[in-house]
């Protein structure tokens, strides 16, 4: 699992190298005087500055026209600047870079409130991360040092600061080169997004609204793995799809022999309607449906591929050139982790005379798409089959329930009130086994590109997983909140 800072980052690890041995062989130390500090030893920081402009104008008391214009700089410098490690920035986005135009309007169509139209427009830049600089750019320290191991007494090892036996080397395992890895010209993660919809008012105390909403993933930052052309395979901040992550013969380091990087994908559209009728004659309600779809490659700063790990511009997504693609070579494109196309939800609440009131909301959802998993080459996110060819999760309702009961005294009131969560207590399971493998199948990177094998090939060492297909991850069980509120 690559979750860790890169090894020897942005070059090839330095190994098969005879240093020499002692007597009984050699030791590795780290943490001493030699080595310094070894883990996450880091003063972290950014520097980021802001302009936004906006100005907003209203046409005949109907139409409104809102603008804007924001811009940042950004920079992000090496923590591990010294005597012999010169000062620079391996991120360095000036203002040009992150221009973020914003357009919106409301449209009042009747004067009356009866009837708006409204939309919007607007490109949205992410700020960088920190969890990947502290790893990547000198915030871990990782020099190790290697002995002569001359004698039995390895108990002794690193007591009192005693390491016996003659320095063979030390190595940088968080090696940096090329400005610590980070492409020079990386672009900043991305979004664009627009949203159109109307408000109409049914009745006095009923609207109804529809709205479309659209975004789109125009560039995002991964520490991508580039195959390069006898080195191997080396970790970049890039963005996928572009620079370092192209074929050489596109311009980029990436060797020809392997598919080349795709770009980071993730689309989202949602179209939603919506009743509401607001509190009137002791009870309110609302219904809202929302019809939606997310695809892609890429799930976002938290990868939903690996169950919610947050590790941002460091996840599994790129690490490796099959990441992308399935057993037959076609690139890995489908419904997101967190699809879910259908989504309806029911609302209501009634106030009794004599005090008490009483809610409940209601929820149904589409499951979440099922892809079968085999572990190859130490990948154990791969899907052979692409995204969401064992279906999905069963559909998913849930109903809370809220309840409060009101004392008043006077311009005092004591209220007691429940809350009680999956009333019904309904027990859906919401994720299903997908690995088909129970241990990492023995394949070359020439018999994956050959897409010539199946399981049943023989020497790749194929042992099914029983727990393949099992549910898990049940719904929490009914649950009950007791509360009381005493307003003076």
């Amino acid at each position: 699992m690559h979750s860790s800072p890169r090894q020897a980052a942005g070059h090839a690890a330095k190994g098969f190298v005879n240093y020499g041995r002692g007597k009984y062989g050699y030791y590795q130390a780290r943490g001493n005087e030699v080595t310094g500090p070894v883990g996450f030893n880091y003063d972290v920081f950014s520097d980021r500055w802001a302009i936004y402009l906006q100005d907003s104008w209203t046409i005949a008391g109907r139409f409104t026209l809102n603008a804007g214009l924001r811009a940042e700089n950004e920079y992000i410098p090496n923590y591990d600047a010294g005597p012999t490690v010169p000062y620079s920035r391996p991120v360095n986005f000036h203002f040009a870079d992150k221009l973020a135009p914003r357009l919106g309007f409301v449209w009042d169509v009747k004067g009356d409130a009866s009837l708006k139209v409204f939309g919007s427009y607007g490109l949205y830049y992410d700020v960088m991360k920190l969890y990947s600089a502290a790893a990547y750019f000198g915030g871990y320290r990782a020099l190790y040092a290697y002995y002569t191991l001359d004698d039995y007494q390895w108990d002794k090892i690193g007591v009192n600061g005693y390491y016996p036996g003659t320095l063979l080397t030390t190595y940088n395992w968080a090696g940096h080169f090329e400005n610590y890895g980070v492409d020079p010209n990386l672009k900043p993660m991305s979004q664009r997004e627009f949203s159109f919809g109307l408000e109409t008012k049914l009745l006095e105390n009923l609207s109804a609204t529809f709205r479309l909403v659209q975004k789109h993933l125009r560039y995002a930052i991964e520490d991508v793995g580039v195959s390069e052309v006898g080195v191997g395979e080396i970790y970049y901040t890039a963005n996928p799809g572009y620079g370092y992550t192209l074929w050489t013969t596109n311009g980029g380091r990436f060797d020809p022999t392997y598919p080349e990087t795709p770009k980071a994908k993730r689309e989202y559209w949602a179209v939603n309607f919506s009743l509401e009728k607001r509190f009137a004659h002791n009870w309110l309600a609302g219904f809202s449906y929302t019809w939606s779809r997310l695809t892609g490659n890429y799930s976002g700063l938290a990868s939903s591929d690996e169950w919610g790990r947050s590790s941002p511009y460091a996840e599994r997504y790129f690490d490796l050139w099959h990441n992308s693609y399935d057993k037959n070579l076609t690139p890995v494109d489908g419904p997101l982790n967190t699809d879910r196309p259908h989504y309806a939800k029911f609302f209501g609440a009634y106030t009794m005379p004599f005090g008490l009131t009483v809610g409940a909301v209601v929820a149904v959802m589409s499951g979440t798409p099922v892809s079968e998993i085999w572990t190859v080459v130490s990948d154990y996110t791969w899907k052979p089959y692409g995204r969401g060819n064992l279906g999905r999760t069963p559909l998913l309702w849930l109903t809370n329930f809220y309840a409060e009961y009101s004392l008043k005294f006077g311009k005092t009131s004591l209220a007691f009130n429940v809350n009680v969560d999956n009333i019904f207590n309904i027990a859906t399971s919401q994720k299903v086994s997908e690995w088909r493998t129970y241990e990492d199948l023995q394949l070359t990177q020439e018999q994956l590109l050959s897409t010539n094998w199946d399981l049943s090939t023989p020497g790749i060492g194929y042992i099914p997983d029983p727990a393949f297909g099992w549910a898990y991850d049940f719904y929490p069980p009914i649950s009950v909140r007791l509360g009381a509120r005493f307003s003076f």
